[in-house]
């Protein structure tokens, strides 16, 4: 059987983390300003091609309205606890920043229900179908959203003013790095204080492994007890990043290019034509 693997995140993998090198086809997200080629944990793939980010086409035509979208996505592994801390530590504390800056907010992303219980009645909380992501992208006014590339992506191309939330994990790290071209501050980038996660660990433990440096930052942020001094930190770090820039996230993805899912279906073609010969 032939196979054709689609990894997102070629940036993520340490040396001890497998690798689907002998595959009809590795199509791999492309890093912006990075060549997929010279990383050496893909040095072993037999048929590396480079793809466009593989997210949907835009909303065209939407007209911006004062809503404030927080993101923060999946949340859940397999190294966290049921109700992640993540949500419960951040996301109230963002709320209350943006609606202090006379914001709409809406939140979206797996939130649990004590988290959702912390927030003003009129604040929406919870998930929604993807489709329902592209239109709030479109027609919102600012994003904050913790830092997962596909959100990241699809942010840049529907050109919609973002922040960047401190990081669930070690892919977030490595991500904020990457759009952000830079492991220090960033204008549009929230990071954890050191004592509360540090970071460089978190990079040194993922050139080993994606498993324990998961371990190490979920550890870190179950860790944090939610306080009014710490609350008081994140909303000024939110108010800080307004009004939000778009152009520097629109920047990377132009650079990745956006027709990466037409890009996999014709290497899925190829492969499938080649199998029948």
């Amino acid at each position: 059987m032939r196979v054709v693997y689609v990894d997102s995140l070629a940036h993520l993998w340490g040396k001890e983390d497998p690798v689907c090198t002998d595959v009809a086809a590795y199509c791999a997200q492309r890093v912006a300003y990075h060549d997929l080629s010279t990383f050496e944990v893909l040095s072993g793939v037999k048929t590396l091609v480079e793809v466009g980010a593989i997210i949907p086409h835009r909303f065209e035509g939407a007209t911006r309205t004062q809503t404030a979208l927080v993101n923060v996505g999946g949340v859940h592994s397999p190294f966290s606890d049921e109700a992640p801390a993540y949500t419960r530590v951040v996301v109230p504390a963002v709320v209350a920043a943006l609606q202090s800056a006379e914001y709409e907010v809406r939140v979206i992303g797996n939130v649990d229900a004590f988290t959702a219980s912390m927030l003003p009645d009129d604040v929406p909380a919870g998930p929604v179908p993807h489709d329902e992501v592209g239109r709030l992208l479109a027609e919102s006014a600012v994003l904050f959203t913790s830092p997962g590339l596909t959100t990241m992506l699809e942010a840049g191309a529907a050109q919609i003013p973002t922040a960047l939330l401190p990081p669930q994990n070690v892919s977030q790290v490595l991500n904020a790095d990457e759009v952000t071209r830079s492991q220090d501050a960033h204008p549009a980038r929230i990071d954890w204080p050191e004592h509360v996660v540090h970071a460089a660990t978190v990079r040194e433990l993922a050139k080993r492994s994606e498993e324990d440096a998961l371990r190490f930052i979920y550890a870190a942020i179950e860790a944090i007890e939610p306080n009014p001094g710490f609350a008081t930190w994140l909303r000024d770090e939110c108010a800080c990043r307004l009004p939000a820039s778009a152009s520097w996230l629109r920047d990377y993805s132009d650079n990745v290019g956006g027709e990466g899912a037409a890009q996999v279906a014709q290497v899925v073609r190829e492969v499938a034509a080649r199998s029948l010969v």
